[in-house]
């Protein structure tokens, strides 16, 4: 059973995902109420994902269902869509939370609460990771100025740069370990939709072992066991097309970031870019094909590794790489080669609500010169772990480091 949408034109959600979204909106937006029995305002306007949000209108089925397609500003629940949906959907009149008048609204149909108790943990990590990742539009270039989460930024502490800079951290080699030294040093306390999680720790080691996404029930081994038949995959032959797209939509799903278009074409050109380190074509790019092109290099060798360059590792890395420099005294972004066309990500949620970095650093939102950057420092981050392997300070257990490794470290601290 599935739940068809509009725009785009006929495209289709596992009813287990859209229940899990439905549930997800009670559970945050409107936890007195019950999901099985009852309803939400419709809230259709012909108006930007934003300006739902901060009308008050986030608790509505509109919203609800912007998140679950590509096309985050256009309309959802109208009329048609709520006539192709009657097997989970009926109107009702409910009280609207934002001016307390009677509003047309819907509940879960008398055979839709039974459903509910058949989502599964999949189904909810799904529409936790389309909650929590960068929020994109297929019809804008930039990600949307949107959050899911409570509207005061996460003010999280950080170590001074000070403690690690010595000289004017001139070369690439000197920035780098003065970026891996800082962070052995800065203790680090998780957090989920700003709140904290666990306890704090100290050390590169210490840091990967809290990761966790889209929610803190999934922790690294968890990741790392649902993408393996992910990583385990090359190119493929002409007739394995369909399976591309398959793979790369799988990448969309685990991230949260669903595409409105994925063509074997576009895989194959993003296959081909990361192999030539540098654009083929019209090769897409943005917070999801930045994922496919780091796990298209999973086979390409060590020296070729690439990283995620979502909004979470970018400002993990622009953040401390600001301070750092800022430190030493340098005004504007010095001319190093491991700095050349590193970009940020403007994201929001945790401490990239309000992210004000000193230095003037480009947008690297959707260019492949980013990525590729973000990914040569990133590897040049994991050459220096690895040169060190002080199990106390940056060593792993369980053999060297990875520019995955480091990815997810970065991740944790961006958020």
């Amino acid at each position: 059973m599935t739940v068809t949408f509009l725009h785009p034109k006929h495209m289709t959600v596992k009813c287990g995902v859209f229940l899990a979204a439905w549930q997800a909106w009670f559970d945050r937006y409107a936890p007195s109420k019950c999901a099985a029995t009852d309803g939400m305002p419709v809230s259709a306007r012909h108006t930007s994902l934003a300006k739902q949000i901060s009308g008050g209108r986030i608790f509505s089925l509109d919203v609800l269902c912007r998140m679950l397609v590509p096309y985050r500003n256009t309309k959802q629940a109208s009329s048609p869509f709520l006539a192709a949906n009657t097997h989970l959907l009926e109107v009702i009149r409910v009280r609207s939370p934002v001016t307390g008048r009677t509003v047309k609204g819907v509940r879960l149909t008398c055979a839709a609460p039974v459903l509910l108790g058949g989502v599964t943990v999949n189904d909810r990590n799904t529409v936790d990771a389309l909650l929590d990742s960068d929020i994109e539009d297929a019809n804008k270039k930039e990600l949307l100025d949107v959050s899911f989460e409570p509207c005061e930024p996460l003010e999280r502490s950080v170590s001074t740069a000070e403690a690690v800079v010595t000289g004017a951290l001139f070369s690439n080699s000197t920035l780098v370990k003065a970026l891996v030294d800082w962070m052995a040093i800065d203790t680090f306390q998780p957090h989920y939709r700003r709140r904290p999680i666990g306890t704090s720790v100290t050390g590169w080691a210490a840091r990967l072992a809290t990761y966790f996404w889209p929610n803190p029930g999934v922790k690294a081994a968890a990741t790392s066991a649902r993408l393996l038949p992910i990583t385990l995959r090359g190119p493929w032959s002409p007739k394995e097309e369909a399976d591309a797209v398959k793979w790369a939509t799988d990448i969309f799903t685990w991230g949260g970031v669903p595409q409105a278009v994925v063509t074997p074409a576009m895989v194959r050109d993003v296959f081909e870019s990361v192999a030539a380190g540098k654009r083929i074509r019209s090769a897409p790019m943005n917070s999801g094909w930045t994922k496919v092109a780091a796990f298209a290099s999973h086979g390409t060798g060590a020296k070729n590794e690439q990283v995620i360059w979502d909004s979470r590792v970018a400002h993990s890395l622009i953040r401390r790489l600001d301070a750092l420099l800022r430190a030493a005294g340098h005004n504007t972004v010095p001319a190093l080669t491991i700095l050349k066309d590193i970009g940020r990500v403007p994201g929001r949620g945790g401490s990239r609500t309000a992210i004000s970095y000193g230095l003037n650093w480009p947008v690297g939102y959707r260019t492949w010169t980013a990525h590729f950057a973000g990914s040569a420092l990133v590897r040049e981050i994991r050459d220096e772990l690895n040169k060190r392997r002080t199990p106390a300070e940056h060593g792993k257990s369980d053999g060297p480091w990875t520019v995955r490794d480091v990815e997810m470290v970065l991740f944790m601290d961006g958020y």
